[in-house]
C-alpha cells in the first residue's frame, strides 16, 4: 500500500487490523502528532470504540498522560501492563476503563531525524505484559508507520512547495505589471499588499518603518477588512502610535537575525512563536499580556476584535540587510 500510494489512513487502518490478528485480545491505534508537535490526533484504530478515539483525539501530550501522550513526550516506549493502578493514567484512568481498556504498550514512531511523528500503540482488555512476540512485531509496524508517514509528508510538502513556487510567479508578474503601469508609490504598495493577501489567503497586511535609529516602529500602511489605508489617514487604534522596537516581542527577535516569525493563537494570554524555518526552528511562549506595553496591548485587542489568531512577520531586507522597513501579514 506504501509502495502504490494508497491514502495515509487506509495504511495505517490496514497495520492496525493486522496487529489485531496478529496479536489475541488485543487493540491496535496510531495516533499522529499534531504538527505544532505539542498533541496527538487521530490515525487508526479500527478497533476501538468511537467514543474513546474522539476522546483523545488532539490529547496534550505531558508526562503523565497515559501511555501515548507519555510515550510521544519522552520519545521512548512505555508499557503500562495495568491501567487501573499505573499512576500515568491518573488522569484518564476512568476514560479507558469505561472502555474495557486494562493495558497499554506505547511506542512512539520516529521519523529519520529522530522527531516524532506519531505513536503506535496496543491496548488489551485485560492486565498483560508484552512478550517477545509483542516486542518484534511492534518493531516492525513502528518501521513501516514511520516509512508511511515520512513518504506522505514528503509528498505533501512536495505539493505545497510547488503551490508556493506557482503562487511566487504569479505574485511576481502581477506585481511587476503594477510596476510598470503605477507611478504613484501608494498604489505600486496597494497592490503588493493586495497580492500578498490574495495568495496567502490572509486577513490583513501591514507595512511598519523602522526608524533609523532602529529603535522605533510605526505603521506605514495597512489592508484591513479590504481598505488600503496609509497613516496619514488611516483609523487602525496604533497609527498614531510608535512601538519601541525592544518592547515588540516579536520584533526584537527577528531584527537582529533578519528571520521571519510566526505567532500562534494570539488569543491566548501567553501565545506561542517560531523563528525561521526548517528543522532548526522551534516554537517558544512569548511574553505574557501582562508584560506587554500598552502600544501592543492595544494593538493585540483590536486583532482579537477582527477575528485574527495568527500573525506572520517578514522583514524585509534589502542587500542582505534589514533597512527601515518590515512588513507582517495577518491570518
Amino acid at each position: 500500500m506504501v509502495a502504490t500510494g494508497r491514502p495515509l489512513a487506509v495504511i495505517l487502518d490496514g497495520l492496525c487490523r493486522l496487529v489485531d490478528k496478529l496479536c489475541d485480545k488485543s487493540l491496535a491505534s496510531i495516533l499522529l502528532m499534531d504538527p505544532n508537535g505539542r498533541c496527538l490526533r487521530r490515525g487508526a484504530g479500527p478497533s476501538f470504540p468511537e467514543a474513546f478515539l474522539a476522546a483523545v483525539d488532539g490529547v496534550k501530550i505531558g508526562p503523565c498522560v497515559g501511555s501515548c501522550g507519555t510515550a510521544a513526550y519522552r520519545k521512548e516506549q512505555v508499557i503500562v501492563s495495568d491501567i487501573a493502578t499505573d499512576p500515568l493514567w491518573a488522569n484518564y484512568r476512568e476514560l479507558a476503563l469505561a472502555n474495557g481498556l486494562r493495558s497499554g504498550w506505547s511506542t512512539p514512531i520516529l521519523s529519520s531525524d529522530g522527531s516524532v511523528l506519531g505513536v503506535f500503540g496496543i491496548y488489551g482488555r485485560e492486565p498483560r505484559s508484552p512478550t517477545p512476540q509483542h516486542h518484534h512485531t511492534i518493531k516492525q509496524i513502528t518501521h513501516l508507520a514511520s516509512v508511511a508517514i515520512e513518504r506522505k509528508q514528503a509528498a505533501k510538502s512536495l505539493h505545497a512547495s510547488d503551490l508556493l513556487a506557482r503562487g511566487q510567479l504569479e505574485a511576481l508578474t502581477h506585481t511587476l505589471d503594477a510596476l510598470a503601469q503605477e507611478s504613484d508609490p501608494d498604489r505600486l504598495l496597494e497592490h503588493v499588499l493586495r497580492t500578498i493577501i490574495e495568495k496567502s489567503d490572509a486577513h490583513s497586511a501591514s507595512v511598519w518603518d523602522r526608524e533609523p535609529d532602529g529603535d522605533w516602529l510605526e505603521l506605514f500602511a495597512l489592508i484591513e477588512d479590504g481598505r488600503f489605508q496609509t497613516r496619514s489617514g488611516a483609523i487602525h487604534p496604533t497609527a498614531r502610535l510608535a512601538m519601541l522596537a525592544q518592547d515588540h516581542p516579536v520584533w526584537r527577535e527577528i531584527l537582529p537575525t533578519g528571520l521571519h516569525a510566526v505567532i500562534e493563537d494570539i488569543d491566548q494570554s501567553i501565545v506561542r512563536m517560531c523563528v525561521g524555518m526548517g528543522p532548526n526552528a522551534t516554537w517558544h511562549d512569548i511574553l505574557d499580556e501582562a508584560d506587554l506595553a500598552p502600544a501592543m496591548m492595544r494593538f493585540k485587542s483590536h486583532l482579537r476584535e477582527m477575528g485574527v489568531h495568527t500573525i506572520l512577520f517578514v522583514p524585509m531586507l534589502v542587500a542582505g540587510r534589514i533597512p527601515d522597513s518590515s512588513a507582517s501579514v495577518s491570518l
